[in-house]
This record gives structure tokens, sequence and C-alpha cells, in this order.
């Protein structure tokens, strides 16, 4: 067979290699783009158009399947509905989402992938019912491509940022937890060497107190050194806090921030 004859094939939505829009993925409205194509050959029988994932693991991931386009139509608009069966006669299949219609690009945190729309001028009507796989696309044109025509877009996702802490976890801040240590610890040696002198001395009932009045300047300052504090929520929040006896009070107009929830695919 004849190599095929080379068919523009274009989107006004992005230009050939430049990153596909936001709307035609799954971070947006996850509509399928609109394409525009030249004239097949003259003996087209049908056309057929594939949106694949060639860098995907294991292997490729088919976002897209339509067959049984009529030879005469020149291109399809943003938004195919998805549908298995289209009002033109036309036929989408299942994507390697398991769902019927178009499933735009879903790609990893700060990986940038790339993704071809192939579409192929049949000499064949494949024999396929409406929700067939890509696969089973790609067996039933083979040796049937009178004309094939491609376009590549890249997409990519940013960084997600990691959570600030762990969900329930309250840390102060730095210098606080130091000075705490600090005066916890000149707080015990007083207080300890006041014991010792007490005990020493023979004053029995007055260490029993000193003992009372050094744990509680350590808790004071416990509490002092937490003061103000960050405490991460279930949802991965930064939430500003100010602690005292009586628990976490959340300060008024406190910034909050976060972490986006990222796919795989």
């Amino acid at each position: 067979m004849p190599e095929p004859t080379v068919i523009p094939l274009v989107s006004p939505s992005f230009p050939p290699g430049q990153a596909i829009p936001k709307r035609h993925t799954a971070d947006g409205p996850d509509l399928s783009p609109p394409l525009r194509w030249g004239e097949p050959p003259p003996d087209t029988r049908s056309l057929a158009l594939l949106c694949e994932d060639p860098d995907a693991a294991p292997g490729s991931f088919c976002h897209w399947a339509v067959y049984h386009v009529p030879p005469t139509l020149r291109g399809i608009a943003e938004g195919l509905v998805p549908s298995a069966a289209l009002p033109n006669g036309s036929a989408q299949g299942t994507n390697d989402f398991n769902r019927s219609g178009y499933g735009g690009p879903c790609p990893a945190p700060g990986e940038r992938r790339r993704y071809y729309f192939h579409l192929f001028a049949l000499d064949v009507w494949p024999e396929l019912r409406p929700g067939a796989t890509g696969e089973q696309l790609l067996s039933q044109i083979r040796g049937h491509v009178l004309g094939k025509g491609e376009l590549m877009g890249t997409y990519a996702r940013e960084e997600a940022p990691s959570p600030p802490c762990r969900p329930g976890e309250s840390t102060p801040p730095r210098w606080r937890r130091g000075a705490f240590v600090v005066a916890s610890l000149l707080a015990l040696c007083g207080g300890g060497l006041l014991l010792v002198a007490l005990l020493l001395c023979g004053w029995f009932l007055l260490a029993i107190p000193a003992a009372l009045a050094t744990l509680a300047a350590v808790t004071s300052l416990h509490h002092l050194s937490w003061g103000r504090s960050l405490r991460c929520t279930a949802g991965g929040d930064l939430e500003d806090l100010w602690v005292r006896r009586e628990g976490l009070l959340p300060l008024r107009g406190s910034p909050a921030r976060r972490a986006d929830v990222t796919g795989v695919n």
C-alpha cells in the first residue's frame, strides 16, 4: 500500500507543539478541542480521530477515539458531547479513563507531557459499535489508511505545594521554643538549688512549696513560649492561632494556605 497522503490538521485553540489550554484538560471544564482538517484522498469512505499520550506508563494512553466520521466533514467543534453515538452517525469510543468521549490531559504535577491528535482517512467503514476502545479502532483500520494528519500539543501541571504540616499539628515559632528551653533549664536549676538548700538546712516544710513554685514557673514559661503559633487543619491549611490555657483560639484575619489536589494520569 502506498504511503498515506498528508492531511493538514490544526486546532484553533493551540498552535502545533504548544501548550493545550486548561479548558481542554482535567484541570478545567475538560472540553474536547476544536479541530480542522484539509481535503482527504478521493477514495475516502470514513474518517477517524485518535488522541493519545505515547509517554504514559506502561504504554500509550488513549484520551479520545472518534470514528464513522463522514468524509465530507472538515472539522469538529469544541466540546463534543460525551456520548458514544453522535447525531451525525459518528461514534466515540471508550477512552482509557473508562469513559465515553474525550478525556483531557491529567499528568502528574511538574511533568510536561505530549498529546498527539491523529486523523485517519480510511477506505473502509470500521465494523465497530459505539464505545470501542482505541486499541480496537487501531486494529480495525490497520492497512486501510489512505491519508493521515497529526497535531501535537503539550500540557504540564504546576508542582503541587507540600502540606505545610501534619493535620492536627501545632508548632510554636522556633525562637519561642528556644526561649522556653533556656528559661525552663534556668528555672529548674534555680528551683533545684533552692530545694537542696532547704533540705540541707532541715526546712522540709518549706521544700514542698518551693517545689510547687518551680513547677508552676516551668508551666507558665511553657504557655508563654507557645503564644502565637500555627496549626495544620485536616485539609492541609495553615491556621494562625493564639494559645492560652483555655485552648487554641483562632486569630481574626489569619492567612490560610491549602495544598492543591492533583492527579496522576
